[in-house]
């Protein structure tokens, strides 16, 4: 399986300096292989701007110096933006600006992030980015009368899931996963899920036959290296992805943008958003 370039070369990191904004970013520091990080923060031109963009901006970079700092202490280069429009808009012009190989989110932001399952802001941009998309979970618990955030993403690389579809377009997001390799992961579980079948016994023929197909997918990750399992399954895909990486207590869900049959008209096709927006772990969504 050919190599592709690093997912971790080059991340932009958007931050609303949120509670849970500091979380992901705690995620983020701990990614082996991270070299680059551009932090970004927007200044929302839609919310009504008492203090004007200029002071806005003004206290955008004093906080983003301090974030800087924490990342030359782990010898990552890192660098600064503040820009002013519709946040999801800028995120997806500046990574393909800065040419990021991954743009990494927090699930919520500032703004009813107690009430969201998944933020307005990460969703158009998991929607509409040309480029790969992690979104990090975290579970909101009250301590002593005050929200915080429990991790939900220690050992983000310890088992991947990955849903495959056998299209085209998941055997380049499988690529991809090859790149994390570097940054120490070395577990897999590929799951295939059949959708359709107007008979049980034409969805289990399916099943069968897409066990054979995932032994050949496994001989092939075993010879680059990876520990690989195989399950095959049947049901509504985004659930049984979700099931499946509960019960196999996987470290993150990786899957590919878009795939095969009426999914191909969306930039970010239906299974893969249903399933960021269900899993209660970080989703990595490839292109």
């Amino acid at each position: 399986m050919p190599m592709r370039e690093a997912l971790f070369r080059r991340i932009l990191f958007p931050t609303d300096f949120s509670l849970y904004a500091d979380a992901v970013l705690d995620c983020v520091k701990d990614l082996r292989g991270l070299r680059e990080i551009v932090l970004l923060n927007i200044i929302d031109t839609r919310m009504h701007l008492s203090l004007g963009v200029e002071i806005l901006s003004q206290r955008a970079k004093s906080e983003l110096a301090k974030l800087e700092k924490t990342f030359r202490d782990k010898g990552a280069v890192v660098r600064s933006l503040v820009k002013a429009g519709i946040p999801s808009q800028e995120i997806v012009m500046t990574a393909n600006e800065e040419d990021a190989s991954l743009i990494v989110m927090g699930a919520r932001g500032v703004s009813l992030f107690r009430e969201m399952f998944l933020g307005s802001t990460t969703s158009d941009v998991m929607r509409n980015s040309k480029r790969p998309v992690l979104i990090i979970r975290f579970k909101l618990v009250e301590k002593l009368g005050k929200i915080k955030c429990e991790r939900v993403c220690r050992d983000l690389l310890g088992k991947t899931l990955f849903a495959t579809d056998f299209s085209e377009q998941s055997q380049r997001a499988l690529g991809l996963l090859e790149t994390l390799k570097e940054s120490g992961a070395s577990e897999l579980v590929l799951v295939h899920v059949v959708d359709r079948g107007e008979t049980e016994e034409e969805a289990q023929a399916l099943r069968a036959a897409a066990e054979k197909e995932l032994v050949g997918v496994e001989h092939e990750l075993r010879d680059d290296g990876w520990r690989v399992k195989s399950i095959a399954t049947i049901g509504i895909a985004s659930k049984e992805v979700t099931s499946t990486a509960n019960t196999e207590n996987a470290s993150l869900i990786a899957v590919g943008a878009r795939g095969k049959g009426i999914i191909e008209g969306l930039l970010v096709g239906s299974t893969a958003e249903a399933m960021a927006r269900r899993a209660d772990r970080p989703v990595l969504i490839l292109r």
